[in-house]
């Protein structure tokens, strides 16, 4: 009787010390857990970012993503920069007939300012899309 209880408190000891090595090798060997397919995205990201690199400025990836007020949006800066940049070149162009063309040198930055707002945006989000980061209306990212 006494030799089965040394023999259980020996297994049950044998057990205790290799429990935790068998976990810390199914912890390191465990492979990288992906994300679950409620996370992902049926979208592409390829798809995603051509449309931002080259419609982004219309707003034509949101709405892709389904983003239909972040597109709206996207238009609404791409018109209004065309307006002030027609407004304020306009203003220039009479400046320059008044003043030797020295105002000419003012609408190249008024230019590039409304080129920041209308191509930096999209840029970065087609960046982003070509990473891995974007994400559609339901917050899925987009990783195909």
């Amino acid at each position: 009787m006494e030799e089965n209880q040394n023999t259980v408190e020996l297994q049950e000891e044998s057990c205790e010390t290799t429990a935790p090595e068998s976990e810390k090798s199914a912890q390191t060997t465990a492979p990288k857990v992906e994300e679950t397919d409620e996370n992902i995205s049926p979208k592409s990201k390829i798809v995603t970012g051509l449309l931002a690199l080259f419609l982004g400025s219309y707003g034509v990836d949101q709405f892709y993503l389904g983003k239909v007020g972040a597109g709206i949006g996207s238009i609404g800066i791409s018109i209004g920069c065309i307006i002030l940049a027609a407004i304020l070149g306009g203003i220039l162009g009479l400046l320059a007939v008044v003043t030797y063309g020295v105002s000419l040198l003012l609408s190249f930055p008024v230019g590039v300012l409304c080129g920041l707002g209308a191509w930096v945006w999209p840029l970065i989000r087609a960046i982003k899309a070509f990473m891995g980061k974007a994400t559609d209306k339901d917050g899925a990212r987009i990783i195909n």
